[in-house]
């Protein structure tokens, strides 16, 4: 055993057995009810896509101006203020 990579297909094989008892973790018991939303419900709107999308993209933006911001402030005279 020493000496052996662990990216062996027998140490992946022995790693998804050894946590088979955690299927709460496991996506391949929760795809059946994904599956099944998607086939009732359909694919989520066009308009929840966009405005999701459009969110994300104004949130990391404006992370992102803080951030810049944030490095062009000058030191504080005494620390803690």
């Amino acid at each position: 055993m020493k000496g052996r990579l662990l990216s062996t297909p027998g140490f992946v094989r022995n790693l998804s057995k050894r946590h088979s008892s955690r299927k709460g973790l496991s996506f391949e018991r929760w795809r059946p009810v994904a599956l099944n939303v998607y086939n009732l419900f359909g694919p989520p709107p066009a308009a929840f896509m966009e405005v999701f999308g459009l969110a994300m993209v104004s949130y990391l933006g404006l992370a992102g101006v803080a951030f810049w911001l944030n490095g062009l402030r000058p030191p504080a005279d005494e620390p803690g203020t």
